[in-house]
């Protein structure tokens, strides 16, 4: 960074500070001035400032738990969470669901929402996103959804070879009605169904997430809908130039290694299941 430019920092800097304190200097000449307060608590936002603390009995859970930062509006009553973890997280199913309203969603973000819709009727955020809730009280409770956590991870590594391979293709996914976003809609669904048809109970040693994800890419990749679909999208695209879904399998095998990225994932999410099993149980008995 050249002087002119460090000079022009520091000045601006030194502006912003005196018309914040001018206030408080112009009230006692006498006292120093405080610094200014920040207008919401680290986590929270403007509309949300106060970041309230999530409580439990089980020690093991609170570094999952403050994975979800909780803000509060004392003035209109509401609660905001957003997703800091790389998990899908799920509200109790005794929670009613019309309380609970989404954020502006990313694209990728409602793409998964309409792709799972309302699976057990639970209402759930994935990473990144940011829900509204209104008339919570402490009967509010939230938990790891262990199966669509595997489908998002899933889900997330297509859309992010799809990104590797140009916009076009991206775009194309991203398209209502295109036959790649059908294919996506297939495939991500294989990988959730797959889990459920291989479902191991979350209360046994047998539990395990990276291999249910393994097990998703072998089936959808030898036959099914998703393999069908694929090839149609394959066939019938214009736009973009769509892979087989063998090229995508063939990646997500050498991701599943340890050490790897989804490899590491799913064995995070294995570690986080197993701490949190008490609280999944109570709050999505399906799940269990």
């Amino acid at each position: 960074m050249n002087k002119a430019r460090r000079r022009y920092l520091r000045s601006a800097a030194v502006t912003v500070a005196l018309t914040l304190l001018l206030p408080l200097a112009a009230c006692s000449s006498s006292q120093r001035p405080s610094p200014p307060l920040a207008l919401h608590d680290p986590g929270c936002t403007v509309g949300f400032p106060h970041r309230e603390t999530v409580e439990t009995s089980d020690p093991g859970e609170v570094k999952y738990l403050n994975y979800i930062a909780v803000c509060s509006n004392e003035t209109s009553g509401t609660i905001s969470l957003q997703n800091y973890s790389e998990m899908v997280w799920a509200f109790s199913d005794s929670f009613p669901a019309p309380l609970i309203t989404a954020d502006e969603r990313s694209p990728e973000v409602a793409l998964f929402h309409n792709t799972f819709p309302s699976y057990y009727s639970t209402t759930y955020m994935v990473p990144g996103e940011i829900v509204t809730v209104n008339g919570a009280d402490q009967s509010l409770s939230w938990a790891i959804h262990p199966d669509l956590s595997v489908a998002w991870t899933g889900g997330s590594y297509i859309l992010k070879k799809f990104n590797e391979y140009g916009m076009d293709a991206l775009d194309e996914i991203m398209a209502e009605g295109s036959p790649t976003h059908q294919a996506f809609w297939d495939c991500t669904h294989a990988l959730y169904d797959t889990g459920a048809q291989v479902h191991k109970s979350l209360t046994t040693v047998d539990y395990d997430p990276l291999e249910q994800l393994k097990d998703g890419w072998d089936l959808s990749n030898s036959a099914g809908t998703c393999a069908t679909s694929w090839k149609s999208a394959a066939r019938e695209s214009r736009q973009a130039k769509i892979p087989q879904w063998s090229a995508f399998t063939d990646d997500a095998y050498r991701a599943l290694e340890p050490g790897a990225g989804l490899g590491t994932k799913m064995t995070g999410l294995k570690a986080a299941v197993q701490e949190m099993l008490p609280r999944i149980c109570a709050a999505l008995p399906k799940v269990c």
